[in-house]
């Protein structure tokens, strides 16, 4: 059993498929990561300036820790047919939301969030209009696709028929 700041519990059972289990992992950590950020407003978290040199970032800049809501509505602005980098998602981000970087790690956890959650809900009658076009981020080659539960090759079959380039094509 994992705790959130908010009190929260998330219970990994031994039932569960392995994609759910990653996902209350992952959203436990991402609101640990959270909680212990400073808000810029309501909505926003953006942590202390990173400590050091890491993942692309340098010490001292500004890193927005995002929420998986801001993950999700912000792919969802996405329009058919176009795809963005991972990188270049977590530099829009940043730029949205008054940042100079965007967490690596929480962006990771949060992709994997989203797509699972959209994969669930199309797998449960929702259709593949209304749920958010993880597809248009993450690519075959994406190391994040190999592991959820819809497998890499329906991210390239939505990929193909948007008409969005894959390595596969």
């Amino acid at each position: 059993m994992f705790s959130t700041h908010s009190g929260t519990s998330l219970i990994c059972q031994p039932t569960q498929t392995r994609a759910k289990r990653a996902v209350a992992l992952a959203l436990a950590a991402a609101m640990t990561l959270s909680a212990a950020c400073a808000f810029a407003d309501d909505s926003v978290p953006v942590a202390p300036p990173a400590p050091i040199d890491i993942a692309g970032m340098k010490a001292g800049e500004i890193m927005l820790v995002p929420t998986a809501r801001i993950v999700d509505s912000f792919i969802r602005t996405i329009p058919s047919g176009k795809s963005l980098d991972v990188k270049t998602l977590r530099q829009r981000l940043a730029r949205k939301y008054k940042a100079e970087v965007t967490c690596p790690i929480t962006m990771g956890y949060h992709l994997r969030t989203v797509a699972e959650a959209a994969w669930e809900a199309h797998q449960g009658g929702v259709k593949l209009a209304e749920i958010t076009p993880f597809w248009r981020v993450l690519d075959e080659a994406t190391p994040t696709t190999s592991r959820l539960a819809c497998g890499t090759d329906f991210v390239i079959r939505q990929r193909r028929k948007e008409n969005i380039a894959t390595s596969a094509t």
